[in-house]
């Protein structure tokens, strides 16, 4: 048998969400801890399940003097933001990334 415990964490605005999923094992009359995941589809930064998918227009500059002479690249991705902390993530499609390799 597998017993599966919800550890819970509270946000400074009060949010409770889930922090970590610990799975246990019953062996004979004592509990072995299995394994510590945090819950699926968690922010990687704080934890939070409270991610959500929007679509974007992001234009990529190269740094410095010298991005100035070459041309931006325009990525149109779908964002994953946490609306617990802010952080953001998503993936630039092969074609323009292959834009953004030193040539």
């Amino acid at each position: 048998m597998t017993i599966v415990a919800v550890e819970l964490a509270q946000t400074a605005s009060g949010v409770v969400h889930p922090l970590w999923l610990t799975s246990f094992s019953q062996k004979g009359d004592r509990l072995a801890i299995e394994g510590k995941t945090p819950p699926i589809m968690s922010c990687p930064s704080c934890h939070s399940p409270m991610n959500r998918e929007f679509t974007a227009e992001i234009n990529i500059h190269f740094p410095g003097l010298s991005g100035l002479d070459k041309p931006t690249v325009w990525v149109f991705p779908r964002l994953s933001i946490c609306l617990g902390c802010g952080c953001a993530q998503f993936k630039i499609p092969d074609e323009e990334l292959k834009q953004l390799q030193p040539r």
